[in-house]
């Protein structure tokens, strides 16, 4: 009862631990695998070979395998390995296998008996960061904005999204020229642009602003460019950015400015009183034939 009671401990404990335990006859070669083992080379239930264990291992690590576990028997030594096994549906994970042999006195019987343990890590960092600049990648090609990284102290481009074609009509590679995004704002722009990247970045500060370029079939774009200082990290510092085509808006815009003005000219020639409040009863505007009235 107290064996029994003994091995019930035991694989409660690998259970909770997820731990394989195996034990097989050295003579018979009849295998005994607990529920853990079985699952972690995905067996079902049933008698499992050994050769069947052997089948899991990875073409490149079972010849290893086989001539570590023999040396240790040969030398009555403890065994301990690192593999990887090939699941049914293809996967790959590392085993942290540890065994050894036990003979039993008076029987002239040997067992083997060990435990497996899965140690199958994360994807390490590089791999995890490559695949999340590849999405960022992916999802920043599949917008309509232009997002650009440039050397903070040359203003070189080192990287600008494929929407910079359409966006004034030159070759991708043309960007990445000395000086192109200086070469291509608007003439009456350029100054002040200049100026203003220049004070912001050297103040390392996150900035916007607005500023006409010319495309390459000489039509003016505007844009409002969202830039970010990135500070240097044992490396140059860079800036990042967003180019956003508001031509459409700023036209909007300047109708609405012309609009407005019309509005005034015709409100203030008329011979009567006009006047508009907001919601809140707050004069917005009178025209004037209210201040010649008052």
């Amino acid at each position: 009862a107290e064996v029994s009671e003994s091995q019930e401990l035991i694989e409660l404990a690998a259970n909770a631990g997820g731990l394989g335990l195996w034990s097989r006859d050295a003579q018979t070669g009849q295998l005994w695998l607990n529920d853990v083992m079985r699952s972690l080379f995905r067996f079902a239930a049933g008698p499992v070979e050994f050769t069947d264990v052997i089948a899991r291992i990875h073409a490149e690590d079972r010849e290893r395998i086989m001539a570590d576990t023999d040396r240790a028997h040969h030398a009555g030594q403890a065994f301990e390995a690192e593999y990887r096994v090939v699941l049914p549906d293809g996967a790959e994970r590392w085993h942290l296998a540890k065994g050894r042999a036990m003979h039993r006195a008076g029987s002239g019987t040997t067992r083997r008996l060990g435990v497996v343990l899965d140690i199958t890590e994360p994807k390490p960092d590089e791999e995890r960061l490559r695949e999340s600049e590849e999405n960022f990648r992916r999802l920043v090609e599949s917008t309509s904005a232009v997002i650009w990284q440039a050397d903070a102290q040359t203003w070189r481009f080192t990287y600008v999204g494929p929407q910079a074609v359409e966006l004034l009509g030159y070759p991708l590679q043309r960007w990445y020229e000395t000086d192109f995004w200086i070469s291509h704002i608007h003439p009456e722009d350029r100054k002040n642009a200049i100026e203003t990247c220049l004070a912001l970045s050297r103040e390392m500060q996150d900035f916007q602003f607005d500023y006409r370029m010319v495309k390459a079939s000489g039509e003016v774009v505007w844009i409002h460019d969202i830039v970010n200082y990135q500070r240097a990290n044992g490396g140059p510092a860079q800036l990042r950015g967003i180019m956003l085509d508001v031509t459409e808006r700023k036209a909007a815009e300047q109708a609405l400015r012309e609009s407005e003005d019309r509005f005034r000219t015709v409100a203030n020639a008329a011979p009567v009183i006009i006047w508009m409040a907001d919601p809140d009863k707050t004069c917005t505007f009178c025209n004037r034939g209210w201040f010649d009235f008052t």
